[in-house]
């Protein structure tokens, strides 16, 4: 979604402004439509798939026990998020925001 890298000018400019407004139309749908704006679902797909953490470091803090039993809910926590998008790109929909609205 980063169109300031490089800067932007003339018809380039303009073709990537129009891909940025895609990207975040379909990135509404994708947490709005398809995973529901369920919290635990858009935070565990937030951080493993787009800030990279691994599920660990968002089970955050506590006993070893603890920590390991909340990286196992958010594993499986991730695997729904993915099933849903994947049957959601798989159903044709792809970035077709109008079909999934």
């Amino acid at each position: 979604l980063n169109i300031v890298e490089g800067g932007a000018s003339g018809s380039c400019g303009d073709a990537r402004m129009v891909g940025y407004m895609e990207a975040k139309r379909t990135l509404f749908v994708l947490r709005w439509v398809v995973l529901g704006g369920q919290d635990d679902l858009l935070t565990v797909m937030d951080g493993v798939c787009g800030a990279g953490q691994t599920l660990r470091q968002l089970a955050g803090e506590g006993s070893g026990d603890q920590v390991k039993d909340r990286a196992k809910v958010l594993e499986a926590l991730l695997m729904v998020g993915l099933d849903l998008v994947a049957h959601h790109m798989d159903a044709g929909h792809g970035a077709d925001v109008a079909t999934a609205a």
